[in-house]
């Protein structure tokens, strides 16, 4: 847990590695395209950690992205995307920089391909404790989003943009791929836990840490 805790934090070093194909979208090591001109990833300057590249969209070749992201320029990347709706008090995190980097990095991959809207919960406006239980939520932490609509439909087992969505974030790497992820469809990955229930109407991406 403790390796995956640091991964979080350092997702750009020396690795080539390809980890999405061109149908999924090109993907770099803060979470936006080549094509959108800013190109970095969280500072890892005496990390050492390791992280996946991906190919740029423009030739498929692999790259590696090595320039830290200015304070807040990742947060501004999220906010300027026009694909990414965030609900008031979401887009107020994300201003606030209370977010995990993880979390502002899978909405912008979602966006390569969905347009989503009703972004939110993120931290504020959700309950300290996951419905039912007395267990923490991730998104108590910042560490979770949920999305309501997708490609202008609600999610749901009618909307294949959603099913889409949810496949997509299950192709992901670490330390992108979540410990959490549900939504209307019960699928399967070995490393993440897939729940339906109290999910039938939105997606929910979560980290445990």
């Amino acid at each position: 847990m403790l390796g995956k805790i640091a991964a979080g934090v350092a997702l750009v070093l020396v690795l080539p590695v390809v980890f999405i194909g061109a149908a999924a979208g090109s993907l770099d090591a803060k979470g936006a395209t080549t094509a959108a001109g800013v190109v970095c990833g969280p500072d890892t300057r005496g990390a050492g950690q390791r992280s996946a590249a991906s190919p740029g969209r423009t030739n498929g070749n692999a790259q590696v992205f090595v320039t830290p992201c200015k304070a807040g320029e990742l947060e501004t990347i999220v906010l300027s995307d026009p694909r990414i709706g965030l609900r008031p008090e979401a887009r107020g995190d994300v201003a606030a920089g209370l977010i995990d980097p993880r979390v502002l990095q899978v909405l912008l991959f979602l966006a390569e391909r969905h347009d989503l809207n009703s972004v939110g919960p993120l931290m504020t406006g959700h309950s300290y404790y996951v419905r039912g239980t007395t267990r923490p939520s991730n998104h108590a932490f910042g560490r979770a989003a949920d999305i309501s609509v997708i490609d202008g439909m609600p999610v749901s087992i009618a909307n294949p943009a959603a099913l889409d969505a949810m496949e997509m974030v299950l192709s992901l790497p670490l330390p992108l791929l979540p410990d959490e992820l549900g939504g209307p469809w019960l699928l399967y990955h070995p490393a993440v836990r897939i729940f339906t229930r109290d999910h039938g109407d939105h997606i929910h991406v979560g980290w445990d840490g």
